[in-house]
């Protein structure tokens, strides 16, 4: 079962390791729900891109049984993350936005 976290000891763990990579400047995390591993590694100087596992798979399945909406982001997430319109088109067909992190 999926408790949508991981252990802390495991946070120090990640955090310890991905401390050592001196020559990456990119962390990717293709399926978070609440964002751990992202706040356990925020201060050390990466860029990390990540997409929340519960809007994509929301955008997969709404496509699949048909019902696919265009994802829009609101004015208050355009204003706390300018940065996601460019990878967020709005005028980008559905089936297209299911990942906001190319």
């Amino acid at each position: 079962m999926f408790h949508g976290s991981i252990p802390t000891d495991m946070c120090r763990i990640v955090r310890e390791h991905v401390s050592l990579w001196t020559d990456v400047t990119d962390v990717y995390n293709a399926c978070c729900g609440n964002f751990t591993v992202e706040r356990t590694i925020a201060s050390l100087g990466k860029r990390l891109h990540s997409c929340d596992v519960l809007m994509y798979s929301t955008a997969i399945g709404r496509y699949y049984a048909g019902t696919a909406e265009p994802l829009q982001l609101t004015e208050l997430a355009l204003t706390e993350f300018p940065f996601l319109a460019e990878h967020h088109p709005a005028d980008e067909d559905p089936a297209g936005q299911l990942c906001a992190c190319r």
